[in-house]
């Protein structure tokens, strides 16, 4: 080989390398959401917790129900979380999406997503009287979880 071919050489290795580097970074070590297993919820509104599952186990932070003032809406925040105990939002661009089944719709309404954002719907109380919601993380076709049932109580 010559010079030429040597310094050709050279160019297209450096031109490579960059490359490599970048593509070297998407390591079995790097954490992506799409490959979190949900084993939990909680339920977020205006920032602050009002219930989460853990494990199979529901609690909220007031009393033993959702409490949606009669006539109102709330806005709620779904995260999920891991197994290590990190919330997360799935991405939707890799097929996640959120379904949300009401137990009663008479009691409540559901108005799921807002503002295109699978991860967030709203709640109006209907009617004074007790039911429940279910969600369920779907992905490619099928549920990758479905929570437990939560409480949700609508006052007068």
């Amino acid at each position: 080989m010559n010079f030429s071919n040597h310094k050709s050489l050279f160019i297209i290795i450096i031109l490579l390398l960059p490359n490599l580097l970048l593509s070297a970074c998407g390591s079995d070590s790097d954490h992506d959401d799409h490959e979190e297993t949900p084993v939990g919820l909680v339920l977020i509104v205006d920032g602050e917790d009002i219930a989460l599952q853990a494990e199979s186990t529901v609690t909220y932070v007031n009393g033993n129900a959702i409490n949606v003032p009669g006539a109102a809406t709330i806005n709620i925040t779904v995260q999920f979380i891991s197994e290590d105990g990190d919330r997360f939002s799935p991405h939707t661009d890799e097929g996640f999406s959120l379904q949300v089944e009401v137990g009663n719709e008479n009691i409540i309404q559901v108005t799921h997503p807002i503002n295109n954002n699978q991860w967030n719907l709203s709640v109006t109380g209907n009617n004074p009287g007790s039911t429940t919601i279910t969600f369920d993380l779907l992905h490619a076709g099928h549920s990758d979880f479905t929570s437990q049932p939560f409480q949700v109580q609508v006052s007068e």
